[in-house]
């Protein structure tokens, strides 16, 4: 299969994915559970939220490097991510019944989290700026 028929110009549906399906695991997870109270099980919809926060900052940055249209895809990853960690807090607050200022270790890991998403774009973004500088270089030299 080839990688360039692959269409990396959803970052939204990739977020909305990885959430819902967080989210599935944390139900099947909650529902099957019968250790523990269901108060502190309730608080791991949090952790659940963060991963899918962290697989998209990964794959959303290396599905930068394949865009056609760089600064557009760079766009839509980062206002997908802010939609994301929007819905991730409502949600969980929703469901947990804990606002995020008052869970200190999510808070930050969501912030270890967000960090780590601006440290892969902007890798994403050097390398996309190198390959586009090596080309014009090779274009040159002809």
């Amino acid at each position: 299969m080839n990688i360039e028929s692959f269409n990396y110009r959803r970052p939204y549906e990739m977020a909305a994915g990885l959430y819902i399906v967080c989210l599935l695991i944390f139900g099947l997870q909650y529902a099957f559970s019968s250790s523990g109270s269901h108060n502190e099980n309730l608080m791991e919809v949090w952790l659940y939220g963060s991963v899918a926060c962290l697989i998209f900052a990964f794959f959303g940055s290396v599905t930068l490097l394949f865009a056609e249209n760089f600064k557009r895809h760079w766009n839509q990853a980062i206002v997908s991510y802010i939609v994301l960690i929007s819905v991730h807090i409502l949600i969980s607050g929703l469901i947990s019944g804990v606002g995020i200022t008052e869970t200190d270790n999510y808070r930050r890991i969501l912030i270890v989290v967000t960090i780590a998403f601006l440290v892969f774009i902007s890798i994403a973004g050097l390398i996309k700026r190198f390959e586009t500088w090596s080309k014009r270089q090779d274009n040159f030299k002809k």
